[in-house]
């Protein structure tokens, strides 16, 4: 009967432990998440003037910048979503079939509900095997609030007049 009951204490301690472990680690990461999306685009200075499957927001942070923007036109290239409470990533696919990798850091000490602190964003070329590849095109420190699209930055294309252009939303 002892043996018994001892036998059942321990399971009772195992179950119970466990139980504790699993609320324990959900319980660590309380850190509030934030979703964006990326735009990359191909801008090129001559032409029309051409926004081609450019998202409405895009849209709108380039018209308000075309002022100090040499481009006239704007071809989508790809478009990502990251969703991370710290650090996140992306993927994307580039002009002329190269593709590139974009990174993000938030800084969630200096962030609130009304900005959002981009620690550190770099655009990052990738070769054809996917590995990192020369300098980095883009590297930037920011602040958006939320709903915000901000221009990261451009980066001159081999070719004459030819950029990427990256742009950051942060979704609400």
């Amino acid at each position: 009967m002892r043996h018994r009951s001892l036998r059942s204490l321990a399971l009772l301690a195992v179950l119970l432990g466990s139980r504790l472990s699993i609320g324990g680690a959900a319980a660590a990461d309380t850190r509030t998440s934030y979703t964006f999306q990326a735009v990359f685009l191909l801008a090129e200075i001559s032409g029309a003037g051409s926004l081609e499957g450019v998202p409405a927001n895009a849209q709108k942070a380039l018209r308000d910048a075309a002022s100090f923007l040499p481009y006239k036109n704007y071809r989508l290239l790809d478009l990502a979503w990251i969703r991370t409470s710290f650090k996140g990533s992306a993927r994307f696919a580039g002009p002329d079939g190269r593709g590139g990798e974009l990174l993000l850091t938030v800084d969630p000490a200096e962030t609130s509900k009304d900005k959002l602190v981009i620690h550190e964003l770099t655009v990052q070329p990738l070769n054809v095997s996917g590995l990192a590849e020369g300098r980095p095109l883009l590297s930037s420190t920011f602040s958006l609030a939320p709903g915000e699209t901000v221009i990261v930055g451009t980066s001159k294309l081999d070719g004459p007049g030819k950029a990427l252009v990256v742009l950051l939303t942060a979704i609400p």
